[in-house]
């Protein structure tokens, strides 16, 4: 999802040392919580890779249920 990679390239310009994100859309939009997951992650470790000395200490996701946190859990194991 875009709105990863650009919360993070606005969170770098503006000085930010942490940001943290919600699984977005998973609940009352019903978003497939796996596709949102894996499009988080792949755009947050874009990102990262891009950039070889990175500002941003912390960026945390926000699990609101189990079935999410599983999901994010797979990716990031």
């Amino acid at each position: 999802m875009e709105c990863h990679y650009n919360s993070l390239r606005l969170a770098e310009f503006q000085g930010l040392k942490s940001i943290v994100f919600p699984c977005i859309s998973t609940g009352a939009y019903c978003f497939p919580k796996d596709i949102a997951a894996q499009s988080a992650v792949d755009a947050i470790t874009d990102f990262c890779n891009e950039r070889g000395s990175f500002y941003i200490d912390l960026i945390q996701i926000v699990c609101f249920d189990e079935e999410n946190f599983k999901e994010y859990e797979k990716l990031l194991a």
